[in-house]
């Protein structure tokens, strides 16, 4: 396994290449506002979810999410330890919670997600970036200051 790589974008340095990418790919999708590491989301062991974000919605409605971030599919023991930490912020604030993974490196090019619904992480692992969208941020140049 390789260390992540501390990533640039829009002037935030995110903990790791992969998790710039994401950012890059709320970006490419449209829809999303968001914030990296949300300091006001610390819980009290010190974990801060990687993003805070606000979907748009019909009629100007916008749907608050809690998102966490991973390369692959995390494993039981981690999905219950995001369970536990899913329900505070889900009971606390009533955001939706999502756990979203896979590898911008590896085909199939796409990045699935979970949600938590009732106290409970949905496990469909249904898609929330194809093929196109993980594509297009790969193209990005992170090392470069001005480039879209």
């Amino acid at each position: 396994m390789f260390d992540p790589v501390p990533t640039e974008y829009k002037g935030i340095v995110f903990r790791s290449k992969s998790e710039a990418l994401v950012a890059r790919a709320f970006d490419v999708e449209g829809g999303l506002s968001w914030l990296y590491e949300p300091q006001w989301l610390c819980d009290d062991d010190g974990w801060i979810p990687d993003f805070f974000g606000l979907f748009g919605g019909d009629e100007k409605k916008y749907f608050p999410a809690v998102i966490e971030y991973k390369p692959s599919l995390p494993t039981e023991t981690y999905l219950k330890k995001l369970e536990k930490r899913f329900i505070k912020i889900s009971d606390q604030y009533k955001f939706l919670c999502m756990c979203i993974y896979g590898s911008f490196y590896e085909e199939p090019y796409q990045i699935e997600f979970l949600t938590m619904h009732k106290g409970k992480l949905n496990r469909d692992g249904s898609v929330l970036f194809y093929e196109e969208v993980v594509k297009e941020s790969l193209k990005y140049r992170f090392d470069l200051r001005g480039v879209s």
